[in-house]
């Protein structure tokens, strides 16, 4: 059983298994928009590492990621939006922050990916706007993941 630990490209999908259950998309969290979609639910998304340079904490270990929440009203993709922040941001006291995540590999079983989150950082996004090619509502978010080598 061996164990992968960083760096890997399985971030995302480790905080969709994080995610799921956790907020009202249930288990419709998704590291791609699915084709059959019912709302809401929720995008994970790799979004490179930042602006580099321009502020100390961003580095190599400090992936970006993009959260979307769709929903079929505005309100609901809002309050989406906000169970993401408070579960994930660790300004927030019940946020996630220094755990390990593991993900298992549905190709090769066995074989897991370790994730070691030492915190979550909401670096912008949260408006709420109409994704004029879903005809829904979409927040976005975006996070700096700081993770422990």
């Amino acid at each position: 059983m061996p164990t992968i630990s960083w760096p890997h490209g399985h971030l995302p999908h480790a905080l969709c298994d994080f995610l799921t259950d956790c907020t009202t998309a249930q288990g419709r969290v998704y590291t791609r928009v699915p084709r059959n979609r019912t709302y809401p639910l929720l995008t994970v998304q790799g979004a490179g590492l930042g602006s580099i340079g321009t502020d100390a904490h961003l580095s190599a270990d400090q992936p970006r990621l993009q959260i979307d929440c769709w929903a079929e009203r505005e309100d609901a993709a809002g309050e989406l939006a906000a169970e993401v922040k408070r579960l994930l941001d660790f300004r927030y006291p019940d946020a996630l922050r220094d755990r390990v995540l593991l993900t298992a590999d549905e190709a090769e079983i066995g074989r897991f990916y370790e994730s070691k989150v030492e915190r979550c950082e909401c670096s912008g996004g949260g408006d709420t706007y109409l994704d004029d090619y879903a005809r829904v509502w979409r927040s976005t978010l975006f996070f700096h993941v700081k993770v422990n080598l």
